[in-house]
């Protein structure tokens, strides 16, 4: 969650008609039902899903697996192993970012895709709170062991000092990484 000023306008919208199956319009209202928001917040942000995380995915070739898979595989692969990946996920990471916001890489377009990667990945639940415009702390919660703290701590804190941010503290357990630092 990115903690910002909140917007004086709301965006514009737009009334759109579509046909579903009537199974499809029951699963919409179930599941808008268990998620206690209205039909169209799910539409919409199942739309949302797909136009800033699903389609970009399916051009890059991104797979999907399942958090167990994932866990089971990390588990597997040694801490030697992921070192030697580090560098290579920050270049994938800084080019997946720069992909998504038109060549934009600077810490707004960072804390987006942060935020949409934890949102839609399930890889972590990100929580940015920015006490300043110049300060800022970084928190990333996953359920993966110390591996992956390791391997995001290392990612992130590059790719923060990559945009020219100083690096104030961190740390890490096997449940999350915490960075703080100030932007350029």
């Amino acid at each position: 969650m990115i903690l910002t000023k909140p917007s004086s306008r709301r965006k514009k919208t737009v009334v759109r008609a579509i046909r579903l199956t009537e199974e499809l319009d029951e699963d919409l209202k179930a599941g808008a039902e268990s998620n206690g928001i209205t039909v169209t917040s799910l539409i919409s942000s199942i739309l949302t899903k797909y136009i800033s995380v699903d389609k970009q995915s399916q051009s890059l070739g991104t797979i999907q697996v399942a958090r167990q898979w994932f866990s089971h595989i990390l588990d597997a692969t040694s801490e030697e192993s992921l070192r030697n990946y580090y560098p290579m996920m920050r270049d994938e990471w800084k080019s997946r970012i720069e992909f998504r916001t038109a060549h934009r890489l600077d810490f707004e377009s960072f804390w987006k895709a942060l935020e949409d990667t934890g949102i839609y990945s399930g890889l972590f639940q990100c929580n940015v709170i920015r006490s300043d415009p110049k300060r800022f702390s970084l928190t990333l919660h996953h359920t993966f062991g110390q591996k992956w703290s390791n391997f995001l701590e290392d990612v992130v804190s590059n790719m923060f000092t990559g945009l020219g941010a100083k690096i104030l503290s961190h740390s890490t357990t096997p449940a999350s990484i915490t960075i703080s630092g100030e932007t350029p």
